[in-house]
């Protein structure tokens, strides 16, 4: 069984975390670490609908931790919705369809400090916990994942759950 496994083809992730707000490494020195992981065990673990994407031989991710200004602006160009919100997705890689071109950048997640920042206290958790949790929650969108439908909604909290769990954090569902 090991032999087999280390067999199967797995493309590369290669998150690269971008702090453009500073309030983010003030408050959790290490943040680019803990996207990093949470980024990684998102992408194995969420891969299931798009398998072709392990045959690639790198994926880019782009972790952007901003603030509210940004994702206020980003919220209100691509989604209609004029207000910061806490995470937000833009998948380059994929369509309805699946993989459709073999450039390696799947997407890029946008997390705001201050929404993330105030749902965390909000929730009594940490802000490295609940960061964790957008990140996996971003980068389950870039691979297809999505909270639509109640069936969806069921499957990708299930999922989220499950990797935070691996991850050492309690399941934000389950709380």
């Amino acid at each position: 069984m090991a032999a087999a496994r280390s067999k199967r083809k797995k493309a590369q992730l290669e998150p690269t975390v971008s702090l453009s707000a500073s309030e983010w490494e003030e408050e959790e020195p290490e943040i680019a670490k803990i996207a990093e992981k949470a980024a990684h065990a998102a992408y194995d673990a969420g891969c299931t609908k798009f398998p072709a994407l392990r045959e690639l031989p790198r994926v880019e991710i782009g972790l952007v931790f901003s603030d509210d200004h940004c994702l206020e602006n980003l919220n209100r160009d691509y989604r209609g919705k004029p207000r910061p919100t806490n995470v937000l997705s833009f998948p380059y890689l994929l369509a309805e369809d699946g993989v459709q071109s073999t450039d390696t950048v799947l997407g890029d997640v946008f997390l705001s400090f201050e929404t993330v920042k105030r749902e965390a206290d909000e929730k009594n958790i940490t802000l490295a916990a609940h960061a964790a949790h957008m990140v996996v929650h971003g980068v389950l969108h870039l691979l297809g994942h999505d909270h639509l439908e109640e069936d969806e909604a069921i499957e990708m909290e299930k999922l989220e759950g499950d990797i935070l769990q691996e991850l050492g954090y309690d399941n934000p569902y389950k709380m």
